[in-house]
């Protein structure tokens, strides 16, 4: 049956809109407990200058504060900047393929490629600074790629928001604007001298505004340089990698990840035969993008010493332009007279992106646990419960920055530490709990082997006594059809659930 023009403009349009819906839903993340939590709580709070480099990332926070505004404090309003960011990413690719007027299996599979890819299915759905930064570079990119020149200023501009929101965007924009420059220096000198100069205005601003509110002009950039001060050149301190594997990992990253597949391998690989039919903005974005990735791999974050960044994805959002525009263009060239191998590879490229996406680690689980553990504890207001300070921070987050009445923690140098509550600067009052009898150990199972404090195991086991399990066992979204041939292992566990341990003397 042939439809006709319009009916097919919609039914491209609605399946893109339901493919992104749909994976945003299914594979929604949300709170994670790390990073997250404190963009959420300063946007809420916004009660002092910043103390961390978090804090400094003010485009983010203000969107997330806004929105906090608009919505009323919950998860998906901290989530909401993000959700936007991606849909600017999905309208980006869009545009640049021109998609929808311009309709055909390689326009259509480029929006499905940016709607599927996994780095944005998770990003998307939690509060972070980096993927709002990325959305910024990628929506500049093509603004300057394809618009006019008051568009081209635009762009510009929304580098320099992008600068403002993440310091590491700085090199994207460096490795852009070099690019745009060597295939094509008339047209784009224009927007490049509007990127130096809008940069170099947004650091002066910031400096002034950092003067006057802080005292120190070069705040943000100095925190920013204490993340990493004590960092040495082979060792991850957040996986722990190290050595040899510290610096093949990047490798790893184009062969095969979570986050992209075998996108970027599949892209490198097509793109060398079909380089010589590129047009010009496609050369730009593809040096771009691959150049973005050896940096962000291999390159450093200071020039005064070799600072490597950290073996996460949360830096790689900006290349996800170049995978979604330039990869069904490459598959095309190269199979151009295959028209059916063409189509067979976009859809096991997008089959890998929902398997990638499904077959995804325990990144958010903790915190859907410490949700459950917290409506557990709410629903027996007449009973005390203790837990340890990480489980608790949650539970204070997903609670709109309150802390439980009726959950507490073991009054030892982690709440001083490490409870958010008392993430405040030097001199600043701290929060101790009261002592209370307790009638129950709210129990984060998984937890337990790395991330709690000593002195709540110690109190764990000085208190044996009744273990309930209130939060059951829940498995990674691609192996529970797979559960009756594989059984339950690890690999396939998303989280052991959370137990309460009720001691057999009851209260202590």
């Amino acid at each position: 049956m042939h439809l006709p023009d319009s009916s097919k403009r919609n039914l491209a349009i609605g399946s893109t809109a339901l493919t992104w819906l749909a994976t945003t839903c299914i594979f929604w993340v949300g709170y994670t407990g790390a990073d997250d939590m404190f963009y959420a709580r300063y946007a809420f709070l916004f009660h002092r200058p910043p103390i961390n480099w978090w804090e400094f990332r003010m485009p983010a926070i203000l969107a997330i504060r806004a929105s906090f505004h608009l919505f009323g404090v919950s998860e998906f309003a901290a989530a909401l900047p993000m959700l936007v960011a991606s849909l600017a990413i999905l309208a980006s690719v869009a545009w640049f393929v021109g998609w929808p007027s311009r309709l055909n299996w390689q326009t259509q599979a480029a929006v499905i490629l940016a709607a599927t890819l996994p780095l944005d299915v998770s990003y998307r759905s939690t509060p972070g600074a980096p993927f709002f930064a990325a959305s910024l570079l990628v929506v500049g990119t093509v603004c300057i790629l394809k618009g006019g020149r008051w568009v081209q200023l635009l762009g510009a501009a929304l580098f320099a928001v992008g600068f403002a929101t993440h310091e590491s965007a700085v090199f994207y924009i460096l490795f852009f604007c070099c690019a745009a420059l060597i295939f094509d220096h008339r047209k784009f000198q224009r927007p490049v001298a509007a990127c130096a100069a809008l940069l170099a205005g947004t650091f002066l601003v910031e400096c002034a505004v950092y003067g006057a509110w802080m005292g120190d002009p070069l705040a943000r950039f100095k925190m920013a340089a204490v993340e990493s001060a004590n960092q040495l050149p082979d060792i991850d301190p957040d996986t722990h990698l190290s050595g040899v594997r510290f610096f093949v990992w990047p490798l790893e990253t184009l062969a095969l990840a979570k986050p992209f597949g075998f996108d970027l391998l599949l892209l490198l690989l097509t793109a060398i035969p079909a380089w010589k039919l590129f047009a010009r903005e496609q050369r730009i974005l593809f040096v771009a993008t691959f150049a973005a990735w050896a940096w962000l791999g291999y390159g450093t974050k200071v020039p005064w010493a070799y600072k490597p960044f950290a073996r996460s994805y949360h830096f790689y959002g900006p290349l996800e332009l170049g995978i979604a525009v330039l990869l069904p263009v490459c598959l095309g060239l190269v199979l151009r007279n295959r028209r059916a191998w063409a189509y067979l590879a976009v859809c096991v490229v997008v089959a890998s992106h929902l398997i990638c996406s499904a077959a995804g680690g325990k990144y958010g689980a903790d915190v859907r646990v410490a949700r459950e553990l917290l409506r557990y504890a709410s629903g027996h207001p007449d009973r005390v419960y203790m837990t340890d300070v990480r489980t608790l921070n949650e539970m204070y987050v997903v609670g709109g920055f309150q802390l439980p009445v009726n959950i507490v923690c073991p009054n030892v140098p982690a709440v001083e530490r490490h409870l958010l509550v008392n993430k405040e600067p030097p001199g600043a009052p701290r929060f101790h709990f009261p002592a209370r009898p307790i009638d129950g150990i709210l129990v984060d199972l998984p937890r337990m082997d790395l991330e709690v404090e000593p002195e709540f195991t110690d109190y764990l086991k000085e208190h044996p006594g009744v273990h309930t399990q209130i939060v059951p066992l829940r498995y990674k979204t691609l192996f529970i059809p797979l559960l009756p041939i594989v059984g339950p292992r690890e690999f396939v566990i998303r989280s052991r659930g959370a137990e309460v341990v009720t001691p057999y003397t009851g209260r202590s």
